[in-house]
């Protein structure tokens, strides 16, 4: 098995996170921008969508092609590449009664596949309100029908 390693540094997971909070209770979505060498990937920066609440709930996201044409050019312009994605699961109160939920693809993650790194953010909100994270990442998974 190969083994991939992702250097995720602590001021991008603070704004990633952050970004979070903020588009609570819907889904956030960020590309990851950086560079790759072999199995290593060096996040460097994020790539948000400035119109996310227009495709985003809290139980799923709507990823339209353009967000992809435009964090690509948005990577060149900074002389980077997108090496993945992010995405949260936003979790209430309510639904947890304040078990943290793992930070893992959902059923709809793993039915589209994914062929650059991804992470997935799980918001966990406690009963006073707080917000707390945990991202994990994925390496590079293909789907599989099934005949």
């Amino acid at each position: 098995m190969r083994t991939h390693r992702i250097d995720w540094p602590n001021g991008i997971a603070t704004r990633w996170h952050r970004e979070c909070r903020r588009a609570w209770p819907l889904e956030a979505f960020a590309y990851l921008l950086g560079r790759r060498a072999g199995l290593a990937h060096f996040v460097e920066g994020l790539w948000l969508p400035a119109d996310l609440e227009r495709f985003s709930t809290p139980n799923s996201l709507s990823i339209p092609q353009r967000w992809m044409r435009e964090a690509l050019e948005h990577a060149e312009d900074e002389g980077l590449a997108v090496i993945g994605d992010i995405h949260s699961h936003p979790y209430p109160y309510t639904e947890t009664n304040g078990a943290f939920v793992e930070a893992i693809p959902s059923e709809g993650d793993h039915a589209q596949g994914w062929h650059l790194i991804a992470g997935v953010t799980a918001l966990c909100e406690t009963q006073s309100g707080r917000k707390l994270c945990r991202t994990r990442f994925y390496a590079p998974a293909d789907r599989v029908n099934v005949t």
